[in-house]
């Protein structure tokens, strides 16, 4: 299968291209009708995942909406399947609840509008497009920081406590995106961060200090989460949230940047009830990716317990210990891997029974 990817040089594209080395990201000026039909003849994708916008300036209405509408005509005319990413922010934010895929676009920034109308013409050209809404993305633990968490780290800028969107590590929308591509779908659908926080608490969150609030201007959309079960219905990807423990609960890090917790919301609830983690997740090993070393912070938790347990003989485990008495114990090794590609070692006891009742776990 032959991928094309618009706006490789993005944030989302270039974690795209990281993902999927094969795929291409030839450069295309989008505006450029002809330009974008001669560039789909010569590369002859079978997917298209449409990721370029302008969000501001003389040009973004033409790029995020005529240019859209001229990857959607192309990738019909050569029958290529079509992935179009589109925002939250379609939406005005006073619905006083989770958005929803049937609900009506009611944009009131340009941006926004920009967005909507470039979904309906979309659905318009390419009816078997699928629209895929998201929120925020930042990057996460051991990514590049987005613009997102490169604000937050200013402390001039000012953050609205009350305008609420659902952040999405960069990784976990990549890796819903190309699971995406492969499945039979079209129309519109969620794929947004499991937790809904504030501009001001995703803020402190990244900075680990308390940063400047204040409410949201007229004009601006407020309460934009959206519900994405749907894609978790669909999907074998972990979409993360960023929360840990109970709603509202904030977990840092190291002072600075935060971790995510699978699954978050009702999910971590239902697997804190059994006291334990899965062993394997249903849809089997995840990929580690990144960085492969561990923190000061685990290496003293695993050295700390290799102590507690005396100094095994022969055959050295993962963390120090050894693997034979540790599996005559019941004691078994998983790692827990968040979209930023650090592995976190975690050890637990598992009854089999218990351990198999979690993997069940929709």
């Amino acid at each position: 299968m032959k991928l094309h990817v618009t706006g490789a040089s993005g944030f989302l594209g270039r974690e795209l291209l990281r993902r999927a080395p094969a795929a291409s990201g030839a450069r295309v000026e989008i505006r450029d009708a002809a330009a974008v039909r001669a560039a789909f003849e010569r590369l002859r994708p079978d997917v298209v995942i449409h990721t370029a916008y302008r969000q501001e300036g003389a040009d973004a209405w033409e790029t995020t909406v005529e240019g859209a509408e001229n990857v959607a005509r192309a990738a019909r005319d050569l029958g290529a399947r079509l992935l179009h990413l589109s925002t939250d922010v379609v939406f005005d934010g006073r619905k006083g609840s989770p958005y929803v895929e049937e609900d009506e676009p009611s944009p009131v920034t340009e941006y926004g509008r920009a967005k909507a109308e470039s979904e309906a013409r979309i659905r318009a050209v390419h009816p078997e497009a699928l629209v895929v809404r998201t929120s925020l993305i930042v990057g996460g633990p051991g990514h590049e920081p987005s613009k997102h968490e490169l604000a937050a780290l200013d402390p001039a800028k000012v953050f609205y406590e009350d305008e609420v969107r659902c952040p999405i590590q960069v990784g976990d929308l990549a890796d819903a995106l190309l699971e995406l591509v492969a499945l039979d779908v079209s129309g519109v659908v969620h794929v947004a961060g499991a937790d809904a926080l504030s501009r001001a608490d995703l803020a402190e969150l990244v900075a680990g200090r308390p940063v400047r609030r204040s409410p949201s201007p007229p004009g601006r959309p407020l309460d934009c989460s959206l519900d994405s079960s749907r894609a978790r219905a669909l999907l074998r990807s972990e979409l993360s949230g960023i929360r840990c423990g109970e709603p509202g609960r904030v977990v840092r890090v190291g002072g600075r940047g935060f971790r995510t917790c699978a699954g978050g919301g009702q999910a971590s609830a239902r697997l804190r009830r059994l006291q334990l983690l899965p062993l394997v997740p249903r849809h089997g090993p995840r990929v580690v990716r990144g960085r492969r070393d561990r923190t000061a912070h685990e290496r003293a938790l695993r050295q700390r317990e290799g102590r507690s347990r005396g100094a095994p003989g022969r055959g050295r485990g993962n963390d120090g210990s050894d693997g034979r008495d540790d599996r005559e114990r019941g004691l078994a090794d998983h790692r827990l891997h968040d979209s930023g590609g650090e592995a976190v070692l975690r050890r637990h006891v598992l009854p089999a029974r218990a351990s198999a009742r979690a993997r069940e776990l929709p």
